[in-house]
């Protein structure tokens, strides 16, 4: 698990929800203070007490040396591991709770990081919460336990609890228990070197209201709002802004919106990767907007046949950054099996290729496209049974018939710069139905 440490701004921005009445905060992942700093002010003229628990020794002691100036005991820094330190303080101290808590949690997405949750369910008196869980979750329900009624923890969240079905039961809790005031969703690579979604989380306990804020943000001064409705399965901004655009894009019938599923064959790559042979068409076979092969098919099982890739043939990356805009054709590809890590699409009987890669490409090419496919919290994947019922705007070609053989003509010519040309302004006209 690593630490990714909160710009400043971000500790302001989040500082700037905390409760108008606090006498105890905590930080219980606090690495070098960030998200403590925006309260030293209030603390030195009140009776404010800090409290600060991380499991590395090294910044606490730095911390103490800046901070306990002005504060004397009111500073309380805890060497500890905050899942097992929270079973213990409240064991030991039932009514002890906290107005505030702002974190910046380890993130932990792989399976063996995962830690028990045994004992922080038993706090929150949960029935059948899962028994083990990433590392984020157990600090979203330790959070939880300690806050006091009213009380507000303020957090920097991974995109797993915003939006993963596989832990839509934290969410559910959260809402049980309190009120998610705001999600708010923040651009890629606000933290150095991290493009995955980072979000701001703000959860009042104990408060229900039917509403939560999502907030997409540009400067952090100025973020676009979205209002939806308690019990919406997925929290981030840029899922429900697309729903929303899609939906009044499809009340433009011309467009002839069809399943995918109806009007092509889908399936997985059958070779496993690593160790396939170079033969097989695999996600670095996509160049310049083609799918190309750099070795003639090898022989394969029987199970295979008719699962091999032709020229006609869609395919796209199933799994990787930004899979939602490599779909292409097969381009001289003759009978070549593919890795399980790409999808290939196969257009039924007198159904153009072409046709259906300018429908599909235009549609990504919209600034809100990639969100109405792709899924995932680390890397973006798509997943096979959902692109069968996508629907896609077949009539496109005929709308836009100039578009439409410019683009023919670009992909008879190879010519990727002219085809992402006219898919950016086909894709601008079918904004402005989007509202």
């Amino acid at each position: 698990m690593r630490r990714h440490e909160t710009p400043p701004a971000i500790a302001s921005a989040l500082a700037s929800y905390a409760p108008r009445r606090i006498e105890r905060i905590l930080d219980p992942s606090v690495g070098n203070g960030i998200l403590l700093r925006p309260f030293l002010r209030r603390a030195r003229t009140s009776s404010l007490q800090l409290v600060a628990i991380d499991t590395d020794s090294r910044p606490l002691k730095r911390l103490k040396h800046k901070f306990e100036l002005g504060l004397g005991k009111r500073l309380k820094i805890i060497n500890a591991d905050f899942l097992k330190w929270v079973c213990a303080f409240l064991e030991r101290n039932r009514e002890a709770r906290f107005d505030c808590i702002v974190m910046n949690p380890p993130f932990a997405a792989r399976r063996r990081a995962w830690k028990s949750l045994r004992e922080i369910e038993a706090l929150l008196a949960g029935d059948g919460l899962p028994r083990l869980g990433p590392v984020e979750a157990g600090f979203v329900l330790g959070a939880i336990a300690l806050l006091r009624p009213g009380g507000r923890f303020l957090a920097v969240l991974p995109a797993s609890l915003i939006s993963s079905p596989g832990l839509a039961w934290v969410r559910e809790l959260m809402a049980e228990s309190g009120t998610i005031r705001h999600v708010h969703e923040l651009p890629r690579f606000t933290f150095p070197k991290i493009e995955s979604r980072i979000y701001l989380v703000v959860y009042e306990k104990g408060t229900r209201a039917k509403t939560t804020h999502l907030l997409l943000n540009h400067d952090l001064a100025e973020p676009e709002e979205m209002v939806v409705e308690e019990g919406a399965p997925r929290l981030d901004f840029g899922y429900h802004n697309a729903a929303v655009k899609i939906r009044r894009l499809k009340e433009r019938r011309s467009l002839g919106w069809q399943p995918l599923g109806s009007l092509a064959t889908i399936w997985r790559g059958t070779e496993h990767t690593p160790g396939i042979s170079k033969a097989v068409v695999h996600t670095g076979n996509y160049r310049d907007g083609f799918w190309r092969s750099g070795e003639d098919p090898v022989s394969s099982r029987a199970s295979a046949i008719g699962r091999r890739i032709r020229a006609g043939d869609v395919v796209v990356k199933r799994v990787s950054r930004h899979c939602a805009r490599s779909f292409g054709l097969a381009d001289g590809i003759r009978g070549a099996l593919g890795s399980d890590c790409v999808l290939i699409v196969r257009p039924r009987t007198a159904i153009r290729g072409i046709r259906l890669l300018f429908a599909i490409r235009c549609l990504m090419a919209l600034d809100f496209g990639p969100a109405l496919l792709e899924r995932g919290t680390g890397a973006s994947y798509l997943a096979q049974g959902e692109l069968g019922d996508f629907a896609v705007p077949f009539a496109l070609s005929e709308r836009y018939g100039a578009y439409f053989r410019s683009y023919v003509a670009a992909v008879r010519r190879r010519s990727f710069a002219t085809m992402r040309k006219v898919e950016a302004q086909v894709s601008r006209r079918l904004s402005k139905f989007c509202g």
